[in-house]
C-alpha cells in the first residue's frame, strides 16, 4: 500500500482571525501564493473557496514539462479552515487545508497541511516533491503574515482602481495584491481578458474606452516599452521613449478631461532619472544627463499634467524589482544555475533594487497615504555594488561566480545597453520614505533574494 506524506508549517500572524481568513477569500489570494520561481498559470477558476469550487492550474518544469492538476475546495468553515483536495492530476492523492485558530492578544495562528501519495516512488522525484513542499510553505507564510499585518495598519475600504499595463510583469502582481487587499480592479490593455474587468485601449491611435474610466479612485500607469527585450538599436530606443512619454501623455490628456477624474494618479518612473554616479542621490537631487534620465524626466513631465485638474500625483522611481519571473533575476537565473554566473565589467557600479512585494505593498502606500505626493524613490534602504548583488546571488544558489566579463565585450555584445543599464551605477535612497512609518518586508538583499526564492535565509 501507497504511504502517506504530510507536512505542516503554523505562523502566528498579528491580525484576527476573522481578518486572516477574509485575505485567503479574496480572488487576488490564489495568485499571491503562486510559487514565482515556478510557471504556474490559472487555466479556469469556478466560485471562490467554499465546498464545491474549482481551479485548474498548469504547472510548468523546465519550461516544456507540465501538469495540469485540478482541484476541488473542500472542508469549508467561515472563519476557521478551507481546503483542496486534487481530483485529477500527477498525484494518487492530494489535500492541502488551511487552519485558524485565535491566539493571543488579537494573534491569529496559521496552519497549513498537506498530505499527499505519489504516483512515481524513484527517490529523486520524491525528494523533488519535498524541496518544493517546504519551498512553497516558506513562501506563502512569509507573504502571509507580512501582507496581512501591513494591511491590518489600514480601515477596510473598497477602492476602484484601474492599472494600465495590468497584465505586465508589475502590473499583474500589483492586481493580486489589490485584490487580496479587497479592492475592485480593472485592468487597462489592449487585448480582452476574461480573468479581469478590462478597459480596451490603443494609445498608438489614440483609442480609449473614456466613459469606463469615469469615476475611478486610482490609476496606476505602467506603460512603457521592456528595456532589455532585445538589443538596443535606434528604432528600439525610440519605441522605448515613444511607449512612455508620449503614451503617459495621452493617458493624463484623457484623465484631465473626465467628468470623474480619480483622486489620485500613480504614473512609474524610474531611478534612471538620475543617471549615473557613484554618489549617494534622494528625491532632492537633479536629473542626471544620459539618455535614460532624458527618458524618465520627460516621463514625469508628462504626467504632471493631471496636477491642473488637482489629481493628487505620484511618480515612484523605480528601482531594479527582484522577482524570479521577470526582471533581472530572470536573465541571470539559469546561467548562475549552471555555474556560469559572472559579473560585467569592475563589479564596482551601485545597484538599487526593490523586491516585488515590498514594491506593491510601497505603492498601496501611496494610494492611501494623501501627504504623498510627487517623485518618491522606490528601492530598499540598502544598496549594494554588483560584484556584492552577483556573489550573494550565487551564494544563494550554491553556484560559484568566478567569472568576469571585460566592459569592451559586453559592448559588442549588447551596445548601448551595455552602458545605460550593465555598467550604470545608481546609488539611490529615499529620503522621504524615511519620513513615514512604511517599513520593508525585505530591507536587506539577502533577505529578498531568499524570500522570492522561498529558501532558507543566507547568514
Amino acid at each position: 500500500m501507497s504511504k502517506k506524506i504530510s507536512f505542516t508549517k503554523t505562523s502566528t500572524v498579528h491580525s484576527q482571525r476573522h481578518k486572516v481568513f477574509f485575505w485567503h477569500a479574496q480572488k487576488g489570494t490564489l495568485f499571491r501564493l503562486l510559487p514565482p520561481w515556478r510557471k504556474v498559470i490559472v487555466l479556469n477558476r469556478l466560485g471562490g473557496i467554499e465546498d464545491g469550487s474549482e481551479a485548474i492550474l498548469r504547472v510548468y518544469f523546465w519550461r516544456i514539462f507540465y501538469w495540469t492538476i485540478t482541484f476541488q475546495y473542500v472542508n469549508f468553515k467561515r472563519n476557521e479552515q478551507f481546503g483542496v483536495r486534487q481530483i485529477s492530476g500527477p498525484f494518487k492523492f492530494l489535500e492541502y487545508t488551511h487552519r485558524f485558530t485565535d491566539a493571543e492578544h488579537d494573534y491569529t495562528e496559521a496552519r497549513d497541511e498537506i498530505s499527499y501519495i505519489l504516483s512515481w516512488k524513484t527517490k529523486p522525484f520524491k525528494n523533488g516533491i519535498k524541496r518544493e513542499v517546504e519551498r512553497g510553505f516558506r513562501f506563502r507564510h512569509h507573504v502571509m503574515k507580512h501582507e496581512i499585518e501591513y494591511l491590518s495598519q489600514f480601515p477596510r475600504q473598497q477602492l476602484k482602481i484601474a492599472i494600465v499595463g495590468g497584465s505586465g510583469f508589475l502590473g499583474s502582481r500589483l492586481c493580486s495584491f489589490l485584490l487580496s487587499a479587497g479592492h475592485k480592479v480593472s485592468i487597462v490593455t489592449r487585448k480582452k481578458d476574461r480573468s479581469h474587468d478590462v478597459i480596451l485601449w490603443n494609445p498608438e491611435h489614440e483609442i480609449l474606452d473614456r466613459d469606463h474610466l469615469e469615476g475611478f479612485d486610482v490609476v496606476v500607469n505602467f506603460a512603457g516599452e521592456s528595456l532589455v527585450s532585445s538589443r538596443w538599436s535606434r528604432q528600439k530606443m525610440r519605441k522605448i521613449y515613444t511607449s512612455r512619454i508620449d503614451t503617459t501623455r495621452f493617458l493624463s490628456e484623457t484623465l484631465v478631461e473626465l467628468k470623474n477624474p480619480p483622486k489620485v494618479f500613480i504614473s512609474a518612473s524610474a531611478i534612471g532619472f538620475y543617471g549615473s554616479s557613484p554618489d549617494l542621490k534622494t528625491e532632492d537631487d537633479d536629473h542626471g544627463n544620459d539618455y535614460l534620465a532624458d527618458v524618465a524626466r520627460s516621463w514625469e513631465q508628462a504626467a504632471k499634467i493631471v496636477e491642473s485638474k488637482g489629481i493628487r500625483l505620484v511618480t515612484p522611481r523605480i528601482g531594479a524589482v527582484l522577482w524570479p519571473s521577470g526582471g533581472i533575476l530572470k536573465s541571470m537565473h539559469i546561467p548562475f544555475l549552471l555555474g556560469l554566473g559572472c559579473t560585467f565589467g569592475k563589479g564596482d557600479n551601485w545597484m538599487s533594487w526593490i523586491a516585488m512585494d515590498d514594491l506593491v505593498t510601497l505603492l498601496h502606500y501611496c494610494m492611501v497615504t494623501e501627504s504623498i505626493s510627487g517623485p518618491i524613490n522606490a528601492v530598499a534602504p540598502n544598496p549594494v555594488t554588483q560584484t556584492e548583488f552577483d556573489t550573494i546571488y550565487a551564494k544563494l544558489l550554491h553556484r560559484p561566480c568566478a567569472f568576469k566579463v571585460p566592459q569592451f565585450l559586453a559592448r559588442f555584445l549588447l551596445g548601448k545597453m551595455a552602458d545605460n543599464l550593465l555598467f550604470s551605477s545608481q546609488r539611490i535612497i529615499s529620503k522621504k520614505l524615511e519620513k513615514t512609518p512604511f517599513k520593508f518586508f525585505y530591507p536587506k538583499l539577502q533577505d529578498a533574494l531568499s524570500g522570492v526564492y522561498g529558501l532558507p535565509t543566507l547568514e
